[in-house]
């Protein structure tokens, strides 16, 4: 037996069916427990083969988060250049992660999209 811990993030965008096809294809009974992790059963080499599959998939998953700017933070915080030129916030978080920063500022709400790594 071994767990693959996971976020909310990435239970919701997990597919049973793909769950369903990991067990199929190892052996190993394949249960995903909630939003914490992946539990999965069996022999050694089913439940070693299980794990990695299941690592694969999540690291391909295409998973997107609302992120609500609490007020008492400024919004231009996130979107401003540095005074000396550095790139805001944002632009530095897209540049390290390549996910797609989608910004609406009337909700103060910024959206980050990508593949889970």
């Amino acid at each position: 037996k071994t767990e693959v811990r996971i976020g909310p993030v990435v239970a919701g965008a997990i597919e049973s069916e793909r769950l369903l096809a990991i067990q199929h294809t190892c052996g190993a009974k394949v249960t995903q427990n909630g939003s914490e992790s992946i539990v999965l059963h069996g022999y050694e080499q089913q439940v070693s083969l299980a794990k990695k599959q299941v690592h694969e998939y999540i690291y391909n998953l295409r998973v997107e988060e609302d992120f609500i700017v609490p007020r008492d933070i400024p919004f231009h915080v996130f979107i401003a250049k540095g005074f000396d030129g550095k790139a805001s916030v944002l632009e530095e978080i897209r540049n390290q992660t390549r996910v797609r920063v989608k910004i609406q500022p009337h909700e103060k709400k910024i959206s980050l999209a990508g593949l889970f790594s």
